[in-house]
């Protein structure tokens, strides 16, 4: 591992590559956003790569109408792991970094990714990812269960901290992590589009490769994931409860052993024994009793939804 970051004199030395990754023309303003925040960021020394996964019409569109220092990249192949694949190839930078392509993310963004690798010892750094509500009550979604719509519990994450893996819509990595890893294709389509355990997978497989280097949780690396209505029903949910819970079924049979779940397994814990008891207490004392059942509620069928999922691939893996 090597420094990179800023000379004595405070120019920018490390060059960064920033990879966001995209599939579908309803998303086409949240893209132009989202590039537009990485154009305005505090950090100069960088490259902005678009990925677009297998829609040529997508690609097109882009092309035409972003700016021509931004580089669009269409991926022939389907899957969000062959975009990021794709982009990766095209960077140039000594940090590679991902996000979303509904995120707008803060004008120091990509400046306190870089940091993280003033320590020889980061291979890798994620950070906060925040909700931006369009047309949302927030206060009807347990902070608890942000993980199902893409957000991070800044309650639990809070501090600068060692972790297994980063989010991929607020990632980066050295730029030789990449010279023999890459986002698993066949994980891609075991698991479907279940983002989050391709995140999870790949951090395992950094990890491995570079030991005794750490991937970094930053709370100050920001970035707002829009949530929209259709985020929070409950059909969506409990649709993305079963598929986490049926894919990190799939990730404990592949690294069988190896504790490679003990993350969930710790915030199922403290979900049990210091979330739920804090909002049942709240409940006895007559503070915000109808919003606090209601999330109780929401908690337990959730949990009860991820662990069938998990229960259901574990033991019979034919029918997933």
């Amino acid at each position: 591992m090597y420094f990179l970051g800023f000379s004595d004199s405070g120019v920018e030395t490390t060059t960064a590559s920033v990879i966001l990754p995209t599939y579908s023309l309803e998303r086409f303003k949240d893209i132009l956003e989202a590039v537009d925040s990485l154009l305005q960021q505090t950090f100069t020394n960088k490259e902005i790569i678009v990925a677009v996964d297998k829609n040529e019409d997508l690609f097109l569109k882009l092309k035409d109408s972003l700016s021509p220092s931004v580089h669009v990249v269409l991926s022939t192949e389907a899957g969000a792991s062959n975009a990021r694949n794709a982009g990766v190839k095209m960077a140039t930078g000594d940090i590679i970094a991902f996000i979303d392509d509904d995120v707008i993310v803060n004008k120091n963004w990509l400046s306190m990714h870089v940091r993280n690798y003033e320590d020889p010892n980061i291979i890798g750094a994620g950070g906060c990812i925040k909700p931006l509500w369009i047309d949302c009550n927030p206060g009807k979604f347990p902070e608890e269960l942000y993980w199902l719509i893409g957000c991070t519990n800044e309650s639990y994450f809070e501090k600068t901290h060692g972790v297994r893996n980063a989010f991929g819509g607020n990632s980066s990595f050295r730029r030789e992590v990449f010279d023999d890893l890459s986002f698993s294709v066949s994980l891609q389509n075991s698991i479907g589009k279940t983002r989050g355990t391709e995140d999870t997978e790949f951090g395992i497989r950094v990890l491995k490769k570079f030991p005794g280097c750490k991937i970094m949780y930053d709370p100050e690396a920001v970035v707002y994931h829009k949530v929209y209505p259709y985020r929070m029903s409950l059909k969506y949910v409990l649709k993305r409860a079963y598929s986490e819970g049926a894919s990190k079924a799939y990730i404990a049979k592949l690294y069988r052993y190896e504790g490679v779940l003990s993350r969930e397994y710790r915030y199922t814990g403290d979900l049990f024994f210091h979330f739920l008891p804090t909002r049942i207490k709240q409940i006895v004392k007559g503070k915000d009793v109808t919003s606090n059942l209601r999330n109780v509620l929401l908690i337990l069928i959730v949990v009860g939804t991820a662990m069938f999922g998990y229960i259901r691939r574990a033991i019979f893996p034919v029918f997933e």
